[in-house]
């Protein structure tokens, strides 16, 4: 959070590329919301789905194998 306030994007996606997803996400939801424009609800797996991306990033950037050692910060 500290790169993208300070606006460097490279080091952000480096550092976590998952939040920066989110948070682009998540300004989408919101923009589209005051236009008035109501995003689709949710389908029911959508919050499940969305933990488990969260315990398997958590999992992968901690690995300390060759294809997921470039996730950690």
């Amino acid at each position: 959070m500290h790169a993208l306030t300070h606006g460097d994007l490279l080091v952000a996606l480096d550092r976590n590329a998952l939040l920066v997803v989110v948070l682009v996400a998540s300004a989408v939801i919101g923009i589209r919301t005051l236009a008035d424009r109501p995003a689709t609800r949710p389908r029911r797996w959508a919050g499940p789905l969305a933990g488990l991306l969260l315990i398997l990033w958590t999992v992968a950037r901690n690995l300390p194998v060759p294809p997921f050692s470039v996730l950690a910060p």
